[in-house]
């Protein structure tokens, strides 16, 4: 009798529990103390948890409804044969390997009455990487089967024409703009790189004279992301028999890239300079200037004009006379 209740006494101190079943390995992060289970036989089911599928990293938890029970003392969870050192109606622990286990619960001074357990799977974490159009993924997935790894990640590389945008998950959460992509949680998810086409950027100068756009000029700049600014500096066509109205002979400015822009100039016809004004001669006023400017003529056309200087001057003095004599003859009335 007395063996007996020493026997008693130490097993509940040790908190020994008798169960029956094959050993599974411990999925739990903790240390615990193993301790070796008598045969024992099943009583009902009383075990519950929110769900029975969970990934490796995630946290079991499961609650023992036996209704006669005592914390701490006749209260007992095992994982297989691996006793948890728990002792109270709920049990957690973290999943740290993929695999199946069995949780059971049981009741009685030696642990002998199982009074219900459930069956969990735990699955790898499955991470994807995937791309839209325009690029690809250096690494297009990877496995973790244990706690012991963590995630490498994925980089994403643009075509060309295309630039990188972001990383988004699942729930088209945007998770990095940098190329490089280290998930900061291990659970499973899938990734996506997303790409989009470059831009062109473009400016139209449009010569205007008043209402009249006289002739247009397009210019284009190199492919860029939208979002960015394309600088133009373009040096004026003026056409021909035009001149700016402002003066300018450049333009400097920004267009976005996929966008347009246009610009007028503000351009009028070009004047004829005005011709001088040419020095006519002047008419000889006396017959001296007149032959004056008979010789300078001759001179200048190399004809021979002394015939005619000389029948004029003959005429000139007869001229001369004929008024003399109707002078005299009026005075003789």
């Amino acid at each position: 009798m007395k063996r007996t209740k020493k026997a008693l006494a130490a097993s509940m101190a040790l908190g020994v529990t008798l169960t029956m079943g094959a050993t599974t390995t411990i999925l739990a992060q903790e240390e615990t103390t193993v301790t070796a289970a008598p045969e024992a036989y099943s009583y009902g089911n009383y075990v519950t948890s929110d769900k029975t599928t969970y990934e490796v990293g995630e946290t079991i938890t499961v609650t023992c409804n036996y209704p006669w029970h005592w914390d701490g003392i006749n209260h007992h969870c095992f994982i297989g044969d691996q006793s948890m050192n728990n002792y109270n109606s709920k049990f957690s622990t973290v999943a740290s390997n993929a695999g199946s286990m069995t949780i059971r619960c049981t009741e009685g001074i030696f642990g002998g009455i199982t009074v219900g357990s459930i069956d969990v799977t735990v699955n790898a974490n499955q991470i994807n990487y995937v791309a839209t159009q325009g690029g690809s993924v250096s690494v297009p997935s990877e496995t973790l089967t244990s706690m012991d790894q963590n995630p490498t990640g994925s980089i994403a590389t643009p075509n060309e024409g295309y630039y990188f945008v972001n990383w988004t998950d699942a729930n088209r959460e945007v998770v990095s703009t940098d190329p490089g992509f280290v998930p900061q949680s291990r659970f499973s998810n899938t990734y996506t790189a997303n790409f989009a086409e470059l831009k062109t950027a473009s400016l139209t100068v449009n010569y205007v004279n008043g209402e009249e756009v006289v002739t247009t000029k397009t210019y284009t700049s190199e492919a860029g992301i939208p979002g960015q600014e394309a600088a133009f500096d373009i040096s004026l066509e003026i056409p021909e028999g035009y001149v700016s109205v402002t003066g300018i002979d450049t333009i400097h400015t920004t267009v976005a890239y996929g966008t347009s822009s246009v610009v007028e100039v503000e351009i009028e016809k070009e004047k004829s300079p005005e011709k001088p004004v040419e020095d006519k001669p002047q008419e000889p006023t006396t017959p001296a200037q007149t032959e004056q400017s008979k010789e300078e003529t001759k001179k200048a056309d190399g004809t021979n004009t002394s015939a005619n200087l000389s029948i004029v001057g003959a005429l000139g003095s007869m001229s001369v006379a004929l008024v003399g004599m109707i002078v005299l003859l009026k005075k003789r009335k």
